[in-house]
């Protein structure tokens, strides 16, 4: 039979795990749902309220924590007591202090996998993921629950960037110490386990292909004169300017996923205004630049010089894709203007 010294190690050693592996695991990126897939080993640890046993017999019981701010199933949750021996649900009554790991899940009552019973104290410990946050209110959600934010309230995180409520975003993994302040459940400490940054914005421009609800079809060019269609899934947070359709130019502002999926946050419909009278546009793959100012360029096989006076877009390189302005002649291209794209 383990001593109760023994058990309290081990489940120091638990948390310490639990804590290093969350700090470690990448966090969900942040966004206006809390449909984000949560960290495994969510854990509750506080004082049992009470236990409620439903009317219907077999049904699990549902314990409470700070006078019923918090409720969990106990359906086939296996439970040790504070000496280390096999306990029941007897075990786990009103007064004692427990820990919970839960698992996880997306919606309904948080269910317990394992109850520990330890000793007794007036807070409880939560880890799992904020699912909202609401600055004006003062609250953030947490396994289904909302939790209130005082001016007392410490922030930290391991990036030392978490200092208010403001700073907490959706899906950031959290290790919450709260307490009941008048049938309110109130946080003493905030501490954000991990966080992983967010998606760089990419931002390409083609031709559309084809248009579905949730899915489009641009063809873009490559830093070669080679093409290539990309797929952008569009949501309903994704904003289209411009109502362009299939055969239209338009840029695309969006983030990939760890698939490689492009979804698009902007798609904007490009309008290229005619070129001035008397001159003519082309597009190419830039595949020489001019070694002194004023020398040649080549634009795919097309040999270009700059007319007095001309513009180009700052810092242009070997294979990017550009729209040269300018007149045609015998043995190249005038351009007046050339612009990267």
């Amino acid at each position: 039979m383990l001593s109760k010294l023994t058990v309290r190690i081990a489940l120091g050693f638990l948390l310490a795990v639990s804590t290093l592996t969350a700090s470690v695991a990448p966090a969900q990126v942040r966004g206006d749902r809390a449909d984000t897939q949560p960290a495994t080993g969510f854990s509750v640890e506080g004082t049992v309220s009470s236990v409620n046993y439903p009317i219907v017999s077999g049904s699990a019981a549902l314990v409470t924590l700070l006078e019923g701010l918090f409720t969990f199933d106990t359906k086939d949750a296996r439970i040790t007591t504070a000496d280390g021996r096999a306990g029941t649900i007897a075990d786990v009554r009103p007064g004692v202090r427990i820990l919970a790991i839960l698992a996880t899940r997306s919606t309904g009552m948080p269910r317990a996998e394992t109850i520990v019973v330890t000793s007794d104290t007036s807070t409880a410990t939560f880890r799992a993921n904020v699912e909202s946050v609401d600055v004006a209110a003062m609250q953030f959600g947490l396994l289904g629950t909302r939790v209130t934010v005082t001016r007392e309230t410490s922030f930290g995180g391991p990036d030392g960037r978490t200092q208010t409520l403001a700073d907490l975003r959706v899906g950031d993994p959290v290790l919450v110490i709260a307490e009941n302040r008048e049938r309110v459940l109130t946080a003493l400490r905030v501490l954000v386990l991990g966080r992983v940054p967010e998606p760089a914005a990419e931002r390409l421009r083609g031709v559309v292909e084809s248009i579905d609800t949730s899915l489009w079809r641009i063809k873009t060019a490559s830093t070669t004169a080679a093409t290539r269609s990309e797929e952008v899934v569009v949501t309903s947070a994704t904003r289209i300017v411009g109502e362009p359709r299939v055969g239209d130019t338009v840029d695309v502002l969006g983030t990939r996923d760890s698939a490689g999926r492009l979804t698009a946050q902007i798609i904007s419909k490009v309008t290229v205004a005619p070129p001035p009278a008397g001159m003519t546009r082309f597009e190419g793959t830039v595949t020489q630049l001019p070694s002194v100012r004023g020398g040649v360029w080549k634009i795919d096989d097309t040999t270009v010089v700059l007319a007095p006076g001309a513009s180009t877009t700052p810092g242009i390189v070997v294979g990017d894709r550009v729209r040269a302005t300018g007149m045609p002649l015998p043995d190249g291209f005038l351009a007046h203007r050339i612009e990267k794209i």
